[in-house]
């Protein structure tokens, strides 16, 4: 039998990727994956989400690239993390037995370039053992920089790349393995 009391859940190994998509002088559209290599989040006690995601570890795997998104679009040298957080039902995920899986679609707020921005993430959330959740987008959360305010930050990199235009809306997807002790 699985403890139902309220425990600390955290991961240092969470997954955050998303989709650039562009197109070019020619008008060829291009879409490319891209990740965050560092973050961590913790779920509390209390139900209290918070993640950290360092917007520095942005990977394109194309050097030049992961340098103009860090200075023209993150601005990573005033702004070198961003934050997620959230309440979730503690209650709900410590009841969870092996096997059983929980569905929520979870309002969180993201804090990317010194704003807040309400969200609404599509959780899968599993446990595979009495110490282990697994938490995935069951579909991805889609952004829009209009939203974010950064259409100027997107001009940067249009203008920066010689392209024609970017995507205003960058799908998200998240997966993250927790562990509590």
């Amino acid at each position: 039998m699985l403890s139902t009391e309220s425990k600390l859940w955290q991961s240092t190994d969470s997954k955050i990727t998303f989709l650039i998509g562009k197109v070019t002088p020619k008008l060829k559209s291009i879409t490319e994956p891209a990740y965050f290599a560092k973050s961590s989040a913790q779920l509390d006690k209390d139900g209290q989400f918070s993640m950290s995601i360092d917007l520095q570890s942005v990977n394109t795997n194309i050097e030049i690239r992961n340098q103009r998104l860090k200075d023209w679009f993150f601005e990573t040298s005033k702004f070198p993390t961003a934050t997620v957080t959230g309440k979730l039902d503690s209650v709900a995920i410590n009841q969870m037995k092996i096997g059983d899986i929980l569905l929520l679609d979870q309002s969180l707020v993201l804090n990317l370039h010194g704003q807040d921005i309400d969200i609404i993430a599509p959780l899968l959330i599993s446990r595979t053992s009495k110490n282990k959740i697994i938490v995935n987008t069951r579909h991805p959360v889609i952004l829009d920089v209009r939203q974010m305010n950064m259409l100027n930050e997107v001009s940067k990199l249009v203008e920066g790349m010689g392209l024609s235009s970017i995507w205003e809306q960058v799908p998200i997807f998240f997966y993250g393995e927790f562990t509590t002790k």
